[in-house]
Parts: structure tokens; C-alpha cells; sequence
């Protein structure tokens, strides 16, 4: 939904449970009219975490048999 110029838009946050939540819609137009109406929203997350691990050096046990100091940095999507 966009606004008409000069008309205010709310936004809700719901929580990320995989059970049903009530939500209200409320409408108001030019005319003054309100209107009103409910719906349960499941919120369904269908894609699954991902996470990629770069290591520097890549290499961890060297031929000397000594560890190394490494540094790991991670790119993803989701918690973490």
C-alpha cells in the first residue's frame, strides 16, 4: 500500500514465531470512514541460514608442526 500525499502509513513489527498472530487492519478515507478487520498471520521462514568461513592462512598446520595464529571472518544470512 502507498500513502496518498499527506496521509500517514504505520508499520508493525510481528514476531517471528511459527504460530498464528491477530492482526488488525484499520482503513480510514477521505470521508472520515473507518474500517476495521482482523487476520492471523504465521510468520514461515522456508529459507534456511547459510554461513561461509574464509581462513587466513588457509592452511592450518604447517610442515613444521607448529599452529599458527589464523584470522577467520564470516559472511551469512541470519543469526550468526
Amino acid at each position: 500500500m502507498v500513502p496518498s500525499p499527506g496521509r500517514e502509513r504505520r508499520t508493525s513489527v510481528l514476531p517471528l514465531k511459527p504460530t498464528p498472530t491477530l492482526v488488525t487492519w484499520s482503513v480510514r478515507d477521505a470521508s472520515n470512514n473507518l474500517g476495521t478487520a482482523t487476520q492471523n498471520v504465521t510468520i514461515v521462514d522456508t529459507k534456511p541460514p547459510t554461513i561461509s568461513v574464509k581462513l587466513s592462512p588457509a592452511v592450518l598446520w604447517p610442515p613444521d608442526h607448529k599452529l599458527v595464529p589464523i584470522t577467520a571472518t564470516h559472511h551469512g544470512r541470519g543469526q550468526v
